[in-house]
C-alpha cells in the first residue's frame, strides 16, 4: 500500500528536489532616446527551491513566493533596470531573489529573446520600425544558490542553415549493411542547436558572445562569400565551429552542438526523354527529406577542467 500523507499519520518521505516558479512571463522593453528607439522582447521562466518543503509535507504554505509575485517582479526590475540582454537580465532576476528572500536556497531564471532587426528602407536604418526575425533563437539560463558561483548557460536553436555544393562525405566505415556511395560533393543542410556555459561572467559582453558563436558556425560552416570552405562531414564541420567559439571567447569553458542531417536527395530523371530533361544527370533538382535523418552531436570543453 502506498503510504499515506505526513498529515495523516502515514509515511514519511524525503522531498529530494522541489521547485515551482512562473512560465511565459512575456516583456517587451524599450530604450528610448526621442526617435531612436530599440526594442528588446524577452520571455521568462523563474524557479525557485525553498530551504524547507513543509508546502508539500504539510500543506503549510506560510514559505511560499506567489508564482504571481514571481511574474511581477520581472516586471518591476525591467521598468527598474531595463533588459540589456538575456544572461545579465537573467543573472539580475536570479540574484533578486536570492537577496530577497532568505529562505530560498537555489533560483533558475531562463530568458529566451524574440528578435527585432532595425528595419532598413533604401539603405537607410529606420530610428523606430523593425522587422521579427526567426531565423534563429537565442536563449540563456542562469542558476545561482548561496555558496558557488553562478552557472550561466547560453544557446541558440532554430538556425537553418544549407550550403548547395563544397560538402563531402566519403571514406567512411565499410560493412555489409553499408548503401550510402562516397561523394564528392553533396548539399549540406542542417537546423544548428547550441550550448555553450560560461566559466566567468566578469567582464563578458553576452550580446557580443552570442553574435561571435554565431558568426563562428556560419563561418566555419560557409566559408568565404567568394570560393566557400570544404566540409568533410557534419562532424567535422560541428568540431570546427565549436573550436572557434572557444578559441574566441575565453571565458566559455564548454560547448556543445547538434547538427541533425536536413537531406536533400538526389532525382533520378533518366527515366524521362532527353526533349524533356535535358541531357546529362540531373543536378538541379532533388527532393527535400525529413524522415529519416541522421544526427550529429558532439560537446566540446578546455583541456584540464573537470567534467560537467
Amino acid at each position: 500500500m502506498v503510504g499515506t500523507s505526513s498529515t495523516s499519520g502515514g509515511k514519511d518521505y524525503d522531498v529530494c528536489h522541489a521547485e515551482y516558479g512562473k512560465t511565459g512571463v512575456k516583456v517587451l522593453y524599450i530604450y528610448k532616446a526621442g526617435l531612436h528607439q530599440t526594442p528588446r522582447e524577452v520571455e521568462v521562466t523563474t524557479r525557485l527551491s525553498l530551504s524547507a518543503r513543509n508546502e508539500y509535507k504539510y500543506g503549510d504554505n506560510r514559505d511560499i513566493i506567489g508564482t504571481d509575485s514571481q511574474k511581477n517582479i520581472v516586471y518591476v526590475l525591467a521598468k527598474k533596470h531595463g533588459i540589456t540582454s538575456p544572461e545579465e537580465f537573467g543573472i539580475l532576476l536570479a540574484q533578486f531573489f536570492l537577496d530577497q528572500y532568505s529562505h530560498v536556497v537555489e533560483s533558475s531564471v531562463t530568458v529566451i529573446e524574440t528578435t527585432w532587426d532595425r528595419l532598413e528602407m533604401n539603405g537607410i536604418k529606420h530610428k523606430h520600425a523593425f522587422v521579427h526575425n526567426p531565423s534563429v533563437e537565442r536563449w540563456a539560463s542562469v542558476k545561482m544558490n548561496r555558496k558557488d558561483a553562478p552557472i550561466i548557460t547560453a544557446g541558440l536553436r532554430g538556425l537553418r542553415v544549407l550550403k548547395t555544393t563544397q560538402s563531402e562525405f566519403k571514406n567512411f566505415y565499410r560493412d555489409e549493411y553499408r548503401t550510402l556511395v562516397d561523394t564528392d560533393d553533396r548539399i549540406f543542410s542542417t537546423i544548428v542547436t547550441a550550448e555553450w556555459v560560461y566559466s566567468s561572467h566578469i567582464g563578458v559582453d553576452f550580446d557580443q558572445a552570442w553574435n561571435k558563436v554565431l558568426s563562428c558556425i556560419l563561418e566555419k560552416f560557409a566559408g568565404p562569400p567568394e570560393e566557400g570552405v570544404l566540409s568533410k562531414s557534419v562532424q567535422h564541420t560541428l568540431y570546427l565551429a565549436c573550436g572557434l567559439a572557444l578559441e574566441s571567447i575565453p571565458q566559455i569553458k564548454r560547448i556543445q552542438m547538434d547538427m541533425p542531417n536536413k537531406h536533400y536527395f538526389d532525382m533520378d530523371l533518366s527515366a524521362f526523354p532527353k526533349n524533356m530533361v535535358g541531357v546529362g544527370v540531373n543536378k538541379n533538382v532533388f527532393l527535400p527529406t525529413d524522415k529519416p535523418s541522421g544526427f550529429i552531436h558532439a560537446a566540446l570543453e578546455r583541456q584540464g577542467i573537470s567534467k560537467l
